[in-house]
């Protein structure tokens, strides 16, 4: 398997600008529910700099370490 086909499976946060935290199954859950793009997602997963545009200004996507 690709990295990418992992980080796909692989849970994620999302923390909101107003302090809120959602827990999605897999990057493609985040998709297909909020509507963030791949591109977008792939961008700035795991880089502690937060999204810059649109309705998602401001939030902070990260995946979570399997245990």
């Amino acid at each position: 398997e690709t990295d990418k086909y992992k980080r796909k499976k692989k849970a994620v946060w999302i923390f909101f600008p107003n302090g809120e935290r959602q827990t999605f199954k897999s990057v493609n859950e985040v998709r297909n529910v909020l509507g963030i793009s791949d591109h977008t997602i792939n961008e700035y997963i795991d880089t502690d700099i937060p999204i810059k545009q649109r309705k998602f200004k401001g939030c902070y996507i990260y995946s979570l370490e399997e245990e």
